[in-house]
């Protein structure tokens, strides 16, 4: 009860940003009675949000996003393309890492991928010169956009040559019918190449699955999600959770104002030493 508010103003501050990144992953409920669902998530710098649904729909998104304005970094699931299309406020921005692994996995057999690979390589050197987001903004228009035209070519030229080779014609295709989305973040230098932060943030659900099997019902599970969010939400911002947690608690006792841990870190940051 006290940290399901919490959560929400998580959710808000997350929402607050111009780029988020979402991804969602499966999570068992134990019974006989209830279906096993899925844990969605959105995550940036401001925290990490969890969410349980019984559903995979692109209703979730829909409804976890809701007026957000601002840029969606996620995979190629086709839900977050077709909210895309019900909002146009929102844009939406495929992950380059997702998009490269079609090629890593199949570079046995095609070993002329290895090139496109590289030129991956050379794209994400780029982005690691940066210090500044001025400094990236300048270094993605006068090197990141060349090699983007050049990863355009290849693909098109190897285009020709795949088509009766269904792997590497899956792997071209998926970034050519991406494109738009893939090359996004050359208009906005708060985009970046991957979709790392979700798949960092979706990790914490992953291990916990494997750990302890899920949940024994939606509202254990919805209890998880809410736990989840709290905890990985201070990680974020270097609080010890245990601590924040006990804090908190003590303060809903009072009737005390809640901060989030976003909002407790700069807090203690605003402070003077001593």
């Amino acid at each position: 009860i006290y940290l399901e508010p919490i959560a929400e103003k998580i959710k808000d501050e997350i929402l607050g940003l111009k780029v988020i990144h979402s991804d969602e992953t499966t999570w068992p409920i134990n019974n006989s009675k209830d279906s096993d669902g899925y844990m969605w998530i959105i995550s940036n710098q401001k925290g990490s949000h969890y969410k349980f649904e019984s559903t995979r729909s692109g209703k979730v998104i829909k409804e976890t996003l809701g007026n957000y304005q601002g840029t969606v970094m996620s995979d190629g699931y086709s839900a977050y393309t077709q909210f895309k299309k019900e909002n146009s406020n929102i844009k939406s921005a495929l992950c380059h890492a997702h998009a490269r692994r079609y090629f890593w996995d199949i570079l046995e057999s095609y070993p002329d991928c290895q090139e496109y690979i590289e030129l991956y390589q050379t794209l994400f050197e780029v982005e690691h010169r940066a210090e500044t987001f001025e400094q990236l903004k300048t270094l993605r228009q006068s090197e990141s956009k060349s090699i983007i035209q050049n990863m355009f070519i290849w693909l098109n030229t190897k285009l020709l040559e795949a088509r009766s080779e269904t792997t590497l014609l899956k792997a071209i295709n998926y970034s050519l019918n991406n494109w738009k989305e893939l090359v996004l973040f050359l208009e906005d230098e708060n985009i970046p190449l991957t979709n790392n932060e979700a798949e960092r943030t979706i990790r914490h659900a992953v291990m916990g699955r494997k750990n302890f099997y899920g949940s024994r019902s939606i509202n254990g599970a919805d209890v998880t999600a809410t736990i989840y969010t709290i905890i990985e939400s201070c990680k974020k911002v270097e609080l010890d959770p245990r601590e924040y947690l006990l804090k908190t608690i003590r303060s809903a006792a009072k009737k005390e104002e809640l901060l989030t841990p976003f909002e407790t870190a700069t807090t203690l940051r605003s402070q003077p030493p001593g």
